[in-house]
């Protein structure tokens, strides 16, 4: 399965974080390689507050999937 990953605002009040985390359980159950990122204190425009963390994030996730280490793997 391709990887997948989700960054998401914990305090996000359009798409409560609860249900990431339900869709990303529920992916995993099929067999996709999924990771959630949560960034505390942050709604549903994180990109806009954080770009910074946020590409950090990305980068770090792109190197793990580089190396084999990916989709909630250790």
């Amino acid at each position: 399965p391709w990887p997948m990953l989700m960054i998401h605002g914990a305090d996000d009040d359009r798409v409560p974080f609860g249900e990431v985390e339900k869709s990303v359980a529920r992916l995993r159950v099929r067999g996709a390689a999924a990771d959630l990122q949560a960034i505390e204190h942050e709604d549903h425009f994180l990109f806009f507050d954080r770009d910074e963390q946020v590409l950090a994030i990305v980068k770090d996730w792109v190197r793990r999937v580089d190396s084999g280490k990916c989709g909630g793997r250790p």
